[in-house]
């Protein structure tokens, strides 16, 4: 029979992989939720509840990084348990 601590500690781990897994699902799904960023956003990863973004062009980039808080809370609403609270842009 297993311990009280170990099944918390067994379902904490659970709750952090499931929510690690669904933070990596943001990248499946950002093209979907934001269609006008498809072509010119390239979601790369996720790390720490950050999102990785390349964006060529200057002037999306700046739109994006000013729209992040509004980008932010749609990707999230769209996934159950991730915590995406940032965006970053990769170099070119």
């Amino acid at each position: 029979m297993r311990r009280a601590g170990e099944l918390l500690k067994t379902s904490a781990e659970f709750r952090r992989l499931a929510r690690a897994a669904e933070e990596q699902r943001a990248i499946e799904v950002f093209p979907d939720v934001f269609p006008f960023l498809a072509k010119d956003a390239t979601p790369l990863s996720v790390s720490g509840g950050t999102l990785h973004l390349r964006v060529e062009n200057p002037a999306w980039r700046s739109e994006i990084k000013f729209r992040e808080r509004e980008i932010l809370e749609k990707l999230n609403a769209e996934l159950d348990g991730a915590d995406i609270r940032r965006l970053k842009f990769a170099a070119r």
